[in-house]
């Protein structure tokens, strides 16, 4: 440690390494700065989720500079998932689908589709329920298939309103 530095007399400078480092400033308070959103998401970060970036310093109170400064500070940052993302269906919002009152017990009959944009689990991990419509439990879900549950009958009823949730497992769940 350099006992004259302070930080009035020295300047830090970022070199970039990875192509996202100008998200980041280092203030006049010598406190390393996010200028810009990070996302965990975004289409042009790299797989490894990951800035990488040279933090070099210099003392402005020797003149001239010293021959060989002191060796830039590798810094990387790692960025972590947050759940700042919802599931969303991926079939129409109203869907009709047309079940034989033969169709035995415990058969599915149709697969639930739903995404979440989110980068890792468990916030991109997707469950479903079955919110509203199933009055006579006739229907469950299993993983991501509906599934009949119990004995339809025609004559008794013709059509059923199933309202699906689709829920991701990430805190706040969305």
């Amino acid at each position: 440690v350099d006992g004259d530095i302070t930080p009035a007399n020295q300047l830090y400078t970022i070199t970039v390494s990875s192509p996202l480092a100008s998200h980041f400033f280092v203030s006049a308070e010598n406190v390393l700065l996010v200028m810009l959103p990070l996302n965990y998401e975004a289409t042009d970060f790299t797989t490894a989720k990951r800035y990488s970036f040279s933090l070099n310093i210099a003392d402005l109170t020797v003149s001239p500079p010293p021959p060989s400064p002191p060796p830039p500070l590798a810094v990387q940052v790692d960025v972590t998932d947050v759940n700042d993302n919802a599931p969303e269906f991926q079939v129409p919002s109203v869907e009709f689908i047309t079940v034989s009152e033969s169709q035995l017990s415990g058969s599915n009959f149709t697969m639930l589709l739903a995404s979440d944009a989110d980068g890792s689990e468990p916030n991109s991990l997707v469950s479903f329920s079955i919110h509203d419509g199933n009055d006579a439990a006739d229907f469950a879900v299993a993983g991501s298939a509906l599934q009949l549950v119990g004995q339809l009958d025609a004559e008794t009823q013709t059509s059923f309103d199933l309202f699906i949730l689709a829920v991701d497992h990430g805190l706040p769940a969305f």
